[in-house]
């Protein structure tokens, strides 16, 4: 490994570390198949990116660092190559998902931009030997998905059990800030595979 290289890998070590999936195919599985349905994908970005800059504590002037790293493009393999990379010191601690789902799985895009669905079987042998420490699902119906992550080994994931409006998503964004805000290490608040 280049020296360069191993010095941003121990810099990264000080970071939380989260890798953002947005994605919104240009088209159906094929190219005259028309899209999923518009979501406001960019919205939720600017969200994340505001929710980082409000981060910092305005009294005590701490903030806790993060590095956030857009997956681009949202492909399966993009996907499998960024949560095999690093060691426990600088792999990614944080998946978060924004675009379309169901109880099958996630749907993500290939290299050209089309849809491509990834059935829950998939996307849990991706997942399965990260060292994330939470998957955030912002997507409809992603209970079954959640559940085969915490079963494969995951500590925490949040998915959903119904199709969801644009509008809620919005607020997942917003309970990391306190963290990231006080420098408060990310707990689970319930313990693992707990059903609603």
């Amino acid at each position: 490994m280049p020296s360069e290289f191993r010095a941003s890998a121990q810099q990264l070590q000080q970071y939380l570390r989260l890798l953002v999936i947005i994605a919104a195919p240009v088209c159906g599985k094929k190219e005259n198949e028309p899209p999923p349905q518009p979501l406001d994908v960019w919205g939720e970005w600017r969200r994340f990116a505001q929710a980082f800059e409000h981060s910092r504590d305005r009294v005590q002037g701490k903030a806790t660092p993060y590095a956030v790293v857009r997956l681009f493009p949202p492909t399966l393999e993009n996907l499998r190559h960024a949560l095999a990379f690093g060691d426990a010191n600088s792999a990614y601690q944080i998946v978060h998902f924004i675009g379309h789902g169901n109880t099958a799985g996630l749907a993500l895009e290939d290299e050209w931009g089309r849809e491509q669905f990834v059935p829950v079987a998939e996307l849990t042998a991706a997942f399965k030997n990260s060292r994330l420490k939470l998957v955030v699902l912002n997507a409809c119906e992603t209970r079954p998905l959640a559940e085969a992550l915490q079963y494969a080994g995951l500590p925490a994931v949040i998915g959903t059990h119904a199709p969801i409006a644009d509008a809620p998503p919005k607020f997942l964004a917003r309970p990391f800030t306190a963290v990231w805000r006080w420098g408060n290490p990310c707990k689970p608040p319930l313990p693992p595979r707990r059903k609603f």
